[in-house]
């Protein structure tokens, strides 16, 4: 490879990395302001958790009062979780461009043989974790 050759594909990796870094910044913004709601008990009960899923609001209806303790008491976390559920869907379904990019950027190991990649230290959780499909 020459000198030339590598400074341009450098240059090429160098750019693409920047969109990616961009891209990041902007899923980060995105997905802090995300909100998933879920209902239970024909709307008796609401719950609204926050992009990392914790409940940020619980709301009852005035025919809360048909329900028993019980019931309430066992819709509360069901409520929460299927809204943490969507809310996490969401975050997912906003990386997935992001993932599809990354993939196609050259490995560190195609621009300087015997480098490592970065992929062989993944994080235990983030955008790393994530493949363009969804899965982990």
């Amino acid at each position: 490879m020459t000198n030339e050759h590598m400074k341009s594909e450098m240059a090429a990796a160098r750019a693409a990395l920047d969109e990616l870094l961009g891209g990041i910044d902007e899923v980060a913004r995105q997905r802090a302001a995300l909100t998933a709601t879920a209902a239970a008990y024909d709307g008796r009960i609401t719950i609204t958790v926050n992009a990392n899923g914790i409940p940020i609001d619980a709301r009852f209806s005035e025919e809360i009062d048909e329900l028993s303790y019980e019931e309430i008491a066992a819709a509360i976390p069901a409520t929460a979780q299927a809204a943490a559920a969507e809310v996490a869907r969401r975050s997912e379904e906003l990386m997935r461009p992001l993932l599809a990019h990354r993939q196609g950027l050259p490995r560190l190991s195609d621009l300087i043989p015997g480098a490592p990649d970065f992929e062989d230290y993944r994080a235990p959780m983030g955008l790393s974790s994530y493949s363009v499909d969804g899965q982990r």
